[in-house]
């Protein structure tokens, strides 16, 4: 059985008593770690965080005791401490928001009693993320610790018997841990956030994985080199990795930040070229301004080429009437000039072409019913992502289409994408008889993807505009590559 992840993080910047100074940067230190697990795809049910005012010693102690219950064999547990830690009488505490300097036994939470509750959990994965000591480059409102320094080298001996417990602490004995205001974290916590994220040097990742000796070695000489370079007193933090382990072993997975990155960039790179935006309104024939019975007009009982004519030849002002209102936005909120701004209609046909974009509407006889007719519009012949992007461009066609498609540059075959969609336990739609087309259901997007032999349709259950209509576009092509569908590249 899979495992699932229990996440603790506190961070602690101002603190209720006068005598602890401020820990500059503890918030955004905590919810970077927060938003750096998040990207990694985490489940938020399973994470608490407890900053400022909500990280008292009960709501960390409740915290670390309900994680400990409920983890299994399999499970892991992540805890992540950014604010003061002290030392008094040898023994080692981090600072809740409400501890008090002069009851730190009893305010304060030791490595003793926290090691104690993990102990106390079956889980054989814990790792421990301290940042505590000295956040600032002057004494004074951003120090880390108190009168007595948070003794790192310590830490060592505390989990001596704690096994599979390990942690990685921004310090050791007499240092500060420091903090920068051009990072706006600790430095330390800064390039352990960089590190979930996939932003260290790709050298620190084992086929996409963070391993425990090279995030220790990570942490240790970024830090060091950091604040050689932009502090004048060239101060000198050492970060440490302490506890008991049988061997390296894997901090975290980061190959699914990769595989988005990598599937983005494909995304970013598809060409809109091969794109159109779609929508289809249908209605009765009988209904077209232009159809009277006086007049011995029949509605249509097959499909045909004649059929259709009629249909456009009794459509009336629909065609028009929308290019002559579409042309008249385009040329106020666009700017083309006449030669830029070319437009035509006839027969139930027209159209609206532009340097960057060509829209067209077209009212034709339905292909599925003889008595329906349909007025398409679309818009295709997109250069490039400017126009999309353009609000003003977004305004005119704002709730306009309900589709995207995109046509392949050649056929494939819709029986064997739906076995890779079935073996990929995907929610897929289609008719077993004759399977030309089918419908694809991804989580997350509110859109359905119809695929056909020449064409993949990204439909809208409501109108939509062009922004909304590429972007989901792109988060089709993401969500596709992220799962080895290569449906699109």
């Amino acid at each position: 059985m899979e495992g699932v992840t229990y996440f603790l993080i506190v961070a602690v910047e101002k603190y209720h008593s006068s005598d602890f100074t401020q820990v500059s940067y503890a918030q955004n230190d905590g919810n970077g770690i927060a938003e750096a697990y998040k990207e990694l795809g985490y489940d938020t049910t399973n994470m608490t965080l407890l900053l400022n005012d909500k990280a008292t010693r009960s709501s960390i102690f409740h915290a670390l005791e309900v994680m400990s219950e409920r983890t299994r064999e399999e499970d892991r547990i992540v805890i992540y401490f950014a604010g003061h830690g002290a030392n008094d009488a040898g023994m080692n505490y981090i600072l809740p928001v409400d501890a008090q300097i002069d009851r730190l036994p009893k305010t304060g939470i030791s490595m003793e009693s926290m090691l104690g509750i993990l102990n106390e959990s079956i889980s054989s994965r814990k790792i421990l993320f301290f940042d505590c000591c000295h956040s600032g480059f002057t004494a004074g409102n951003n120090v880390r610790d108190t009168t007595s320094a948070f003794k790192g080298d310590d830490l060592e001996y505390a989990f001596r018997t704690a096994e599979y417990c390990v942690g990685f602490a921004s310090c050791k004995s007499s240092q500060k841990s420091l903090s920068h205001k051009a990072l706006s974290h600790g430095v330390w916590s800064h390039f352990l956030i960089q590190s979930l994220k996939g932003e260290a040097a790709s050298g620190v990742y084992q086929d996409g994985y963070l391993m425990a000796g090279s995030l220790q070695k990570y942490l240790h000489d970024n830090t060091y080199e950091y604040l050689q370079k932009f502090t004048t007193e060239k101060k000198v933090q050492t970060p440490m990795q302490f506890g008991i382990t049988t061997g390296d072993f894997i901090v975290e997975n980061i190959n699914p930040i990769f595989d988005h990155r990598a599937a983005k960039k494909i995304a970013e790179s598809l060409s809109l070229e091969s794109i159109c935006l779609l929508r289809v309104v249908e209605g009765a024939i009988k209904n077209l301004k232009g159809f009277e019975k006086k007049k011995g007009h029949f509605i249509p009982d097959r499909v045909g080429s004649n059929q259709d004519q009629f249909v456009k030849s009794i459509s009336g002002d629909i065609v028009k009437n929308e290019i002559t209102e579409i042309s008249l936005a385009i040329k106020s909120k666009l700017k083309y000039t006449r030669k830029q701004l070319k437009s035509d209609f006839k027969d139930g046909y027209g159209w609206i072409e532009t340097p960057d974009f060509l829209y067209t509407v077209e009212v034709r006889q339905s292909n599925d019913d003889s008595t329906m007719y349909e007025i398409v519009r679309q818009i295709d012949n997109m250069e490039d992502d400017s126009m999309i992007n353009n609000p003003l461009f977004n305004e005119i066609f704002d709730n306009w289409f309900t589709s995207l498609r995109f046509e392949f540059d050649k056929h494939i075959d819709v029986g064997e994408w739906i076995d890779t969609f079935e073996e990929r336990g995907l929610e897929v739609k289609y008719n077993p008889v004759s399977p030309e087309t089918c419908t694809l259901s991804l989580p997350g997007l509110d859109t359905d993807i119809i695929i056909s032999v020449d064409s993949e349709d990204i439909f809208f259950t409501y109108p939509a505009s062009p922004i909304e209509l590429v972007t989901a576009y792109k988060k089709t092509a993401i969500y596709l590559e992220t799962s080895d569908i290569k449906l699109l590249s």
